[in-house]
C-alpha cells in the first residue's frame, strides 16, 4: 500500500491569481487597498522591466538581477527613498520603524551592529531555548484538539525574545506593548486613493500620525521604565544588551543619548529582531502542514541530530533541511514582500532601459521570488531547491528576503537562528495542522499576513 506522500499531490501554496494584465486605474486602486499582492498582473512575473503607469508617469518595476545589482548596490547612492514612497509609508509610525535619512541611519547601524554581529549571536541561543520550552509548556496544557493563532503566537514568543536580549529581567511590559505596535503597522495599506490626492493625502498624515503617537505612547512609557531602571540597577552579569546603548555618546556633540534616541533605538532593534522571525515561523509552519512529505524529512533530520535534547547554536550547521525549508518558506511567503521605493537623483540606464531623474523603481521580493524566468515551478514549495547544488546555478539577487546593498537588514543572521532554532524546537515535539476548512490568503500590506489569520492545532508527536 503507498503511503500518503507517494499518492496525493501537495496543494500549491495560497496565493492570489494574478490578473492576466494591468487592471484599470480605479479597479487597481480598489483591488491594492486591500492587498498590494492584487494588482501584480501576470505580465510582472514573466518580464524584466515593467513599467507600472497607474503609481506615476515613470514608475518600474525591476526583476533582472543585474538590474537590481545596479539601482540598490553599484550605483545605489543615485536611488533614495522618494516623495511618493515617504507618502505612502507614513502610517503613523515613528521614523525608527520605517527608513530614515542616511546620516541617522548610518549612526544607528553603527551602533547596533555590535548586537547583531554574528559573533555575538551564539550568546542568545539559550535565551531562544528557553522561550521555546516556556511556550511548549503552555501547549502541553492545551484540550487535545484546540487551536491556536499561529502568527499571534510567534510574535509573542520573538517579541518575548528580544526584549529579553535587550533588558534580561525588565522586559515583559516591553514585549506586550510591541505587539500592539505590530499588530497596527502589519494591517496598514500601502496604497489607497488618497495617496493620490494631495490635499486629502497631508490631512491623513497629520491624523495617523497623532494615531500612531498616543500608540507610541504606551511603547515609550514600558521603555523609558526599563532603561529607568537598568540606569540604577546595572548588572554586568545578566547581559542586558540594552546597556551597550546606555554607554552610547552622540558621535557629533560628545553627549550621552538623550532618552528619546535610546527609545528610537530601542524600537528599531525590536523591529528588527522579531517581526520577520514570527511571520517566517508562521508560514513555515503552514507550509509544513500542507507538505507532509517535506515535514516527514524534517523531522527526521531532527530527530537524528538532536536525539531528543533541545537545540543549540552549534547544532544549526548540522540542520541543513531545516535552514532549507525555511529558505524556501521566505521565498514563497517574504514577510516583507515590497522593498521601499526608490527614486532617481540622475538620469540613469537600467538593463537597456532609460530611467530619466525622478523615476521611481520598485523591487518586490513577492514577483522576484515567484518570477518564471528565475524559478523552476516557482509555485511549488520545495525546499530541495536551496541545497547547494541548485543555488549555486541561480542569480545571487533573484532571493532577496533580507534585501540587499547599503540597507540590507542588519539583523539577517540573527533571523535565521532564532528561524531554525525554533522551527526545530517545535518539530521536535509538535506538528501543526491548520484548522479544517479554514481559508488562507496572503495579504500584502506594510507586512504579508494571512488575511484571515493561521489557525493550527498543535498534535503531539
Amino acid at each position: 500500500m503507498k503511503s500518503i506522500e507517494e499518492t496525493e499531490t501537495p496543494p500549491i501554496p495560497a496565493a492570489p491569481i494574478p490578473p492576466p494584465e494591468q487592471l484599470p486605474f480605479f479597479q487597481y486602486l480598489r483591488a491594492t487597498s486591500d492587498s498590494t499582492l492584487a494588482g501584480y498582473h501576470y505580465g510582472m512575473y514573466e518580464d524584466w522591466i515593467v513599467k507600472i503607469p497607474h503609481l506615476g508617469p515613470n514608475h518600474f518595476l525591476i526583476n533582472d538581477p543585474a538590474g537590481i545589482k545596479r539601482v540598490l548596490i553599484d550605483n545605489a547612492k543615485n536611488y533614495v527613498k522618494g516623495e511618493m514612497e515617504q507618502r505612502v509609508s507614513a502610517m503613523g509610525i515613528e521614523d525608527s520603524v520605517v527608513e530614515i535619512a542616511d546620516e541617522s541611519w548610518r549612526t544607528r547601524r553603527s551602533a547596533m551592529t555590535p548586537l547583531f554581529d554574528y559573533r555575538s549571536i551564539p550568546q542568545y541561543a539559550p535565551i531562544i531555548s528557553d522561550a521555546c520550552q516556556r511556550m511548549l509548556r503552555t501547549w502541553h496544557s492545551l484540550p487535545r484538539g484546540e487551536s491556536i493563532e499561529i502568527s499571534a503566537t510567534m510574535l509573542r514568543l520573538t517579541s518575548q525574545v528580544i526584549a529579553q536580549i535587550l533588558f534580561a529581567s525588565e522586559y515583559e511590559g516591553i514585549a506586550e506593548a510591541m505587539q500592539t505596535i505590530s499588530h497596527r503597522y502589519r494591517s496598514e495599506p500601502m496604497i489607497d486613493l488618497v495617496d493620490f490626492i494631495p490635499v486629502l493625502n497631508r490631512l491623513r498624515r497629520l491624523y495617523r500620525r497623532r494615531q500612531g503617537r498616543r500608540m507610541f505612547n504606551h511603547m515609550a512609557s514600558a521603555i523609558d521604565q526599563a532603561i529607568a531602571v537598568r540606569s540604577r540597577t546595572r548588572k554586568a552579569e545578566d547581559g542586558a544588551k540594552v546597556d551597550s546603548l546606555l554607554t552610547l555618546n552622540d558621535p557629533k556633540t560628545g553627549s550621552p543619548m538623550t532618552p528619546e534616541e535610546l527609545r528610537s533605538y530601542v524600537i528599531t532593534i525590536f523591529t528588527a529582531g522579531h517581526e520577520t522571525v514570527a511571520q517566517a515561523l508562521a508560514w513555515t509552519l503552514y507550509l509544513l502542514s500542507q507538505h507532509p512529505e517535506q515535514e516527514s524529512k524534517l523531522h527526521r533530520e531532527v530527530d537524528t541530530v538532536l536525539a531528543g535534547r533541545a537545540p543549540d547554536f552549534t547544532d544549526l550547521e548540522r540542520l541543513p533541511y531545516t535552514r532549507m525549508v525555511i529558505e524556501e518558506a521566505l521565498r514563497l511567503y517574504p514577510p516583507f514582500h515590497m522593498l521601499a521605493w526608490r527614486e532617481a537623483l540622475a538620469d540613469d540606464e537600467v538593463c537597456g532601459q532609460s530611467i530619466p531623474k525622478g523615476a521611481t523603481i520598485s523591487v518586490v521580493p513577492w514577483i522576484l521570488h515567484r518570477h518564471r524566468k528565475l524559478w523552476d515551478d516557482p509555485e511549488r514549495f520545495d525546499p530541495e531547491r536551496f541545497h547547494p547544488s541548485q543555488s549555486a546555478s541561480r542569480p545571487r539577487l533573484a532571493y532577496l528576503p533580507f534585501g540587499v546593498g547599503p540597507r540590507v537588514c542588519i539583523g539577517a543572521s540573527f533571523a535565521m537562528t532564532q528561524t531554525t532554532m525554533i522551527l526545530a524546537t517545535i518539530a521536535q515535539h509538535y506538528r501543526l495542522r491548520l484548522v479544517p476548512g479554514h481559508k488562507v490568503e496572503p495579504q500584502g500590506r506594510l507586512i504579508l499576513r494571512a488575511k484571515y489569520g493561521l489557525p493550527m492545532i498543535p498534535e503531539p508527536r
